[in-house]
């Protein structure tokens, strides 16, 4: 449940990834491309802060 980091090849920080970032990509994505957001959150009661637009939410 930790972050992603990327680095260069110095070693140098230049992105980080959490779980909340990578979740924006999706649903942006999908958004961008009229395609279904799927709820892929799991357990459910760990992410109670995470929203998604209910007509376009699809239960797993």
């Amino acid at each position: 449940w930790g972050t992603l980091e990327y680095l260069d090849e110095f070693g140098n920080t230049i992105a980080i990834e959490d779980w909340r970032s990578i979740l924006g990509k999706y649903v942006n994505y999908c958004e961008k491309n009229n395609l279904p957001i799927i709820d892929i959150t799991y357990p459910k009661s760990k992410v109670p802060d995470v929203h998604f637009h209910n007509k376009d939410k699809i239960e797993l």
